[in-house]
């Protein structure tokens, strides 16, 4: 995400995704939209938000498997190697 946004938009996706998760409502409506104290565009926080949110997705068995076998390096390497 880093290479992708700068990080005053990362920082509006966390907030956005933690104040939705707890319910606490913010200001949305122009010209109070919370996220220009950021100097953040809508369309980018909504983006990274649903690159979090893909993070935290129930995963396939294999999916957890392979992941699992990759912890060390030298799963890693095994990995690389294969594909």
């Amino acid at each position: 995400m880093y290479a992708l946004y700068p990080v005053p938009t990362i920082v509006s996706a966390a907030i956005l995704l933690a104040t939705r998760f707890l319910g606490v409502p913010l200001p949305a409506a122009p010209p109070n939209c919370w996220w220009e104290l950021f100097d953040a565009d809508w369309e980018d926080v909504w983006s990274v938000c649903g690159h979090v949110m893909r993070l935290y997705r129930p995963r396939p068995l294999e999916d957890q498997t392979r992941v699992l076998g990759m912890v060390s390096k030298k799963g890693v390497r095994q990995w690389l190697e294969e594909n």
